[in-house]
């Protein structure tokens, strides 16, 4: 089995999300017999190991304009609610295939000189 997530922190990544102290949220959970575990799967998987996934969405069907997808991604985010998201992954319903939809705004916001 393995597990793949994202450490959040005061002193990570400039801590974007303005979180407090130090905090894990998986996003993929493997195994060799069931190979890897769909977003709902994993998510019940950590929580019934006292593990954080990260927050799921929703369920919807991606539009094939792709200005439309690139403007989903800005939001705010649901880890604090006072700060813009990175953007968004879409992961299919079995968890196999899936891509980073980063936030316009966010990358502005980030990298402004």
């Amino acid at each position: 089995i393995y597990i793949q997530g994202e450490g959040l922190a005061p002193k990570v990544q400039g801590n974007p999300y303005k979180l407090q102290k130090p905090d894990l949220y998986l996003f993929n959970l493997v195994t060799s017999s069931s190979g890897r575990y769909s977003s709902y799967d994993g998510k019940s998987f950590a929580e019934k190991n006292k593990m954080k996934w990260v927050p799921i969405l929703g369920v919807s069907v991606l539009s094939s304009d792709m200005e439309a997808v690139k403007q989903q991604a800005t939001g705010y985010s649901v880890l604090n609610e006072n700060t813009i998201r990175e953007g968004l992954v879409y992961r299919t319903l079995d968890g196999k295939d899936s891509f980073k939809n980063v936030s316009r705004e966010y990358l502005l916001k980030r990298y402004k000189n």
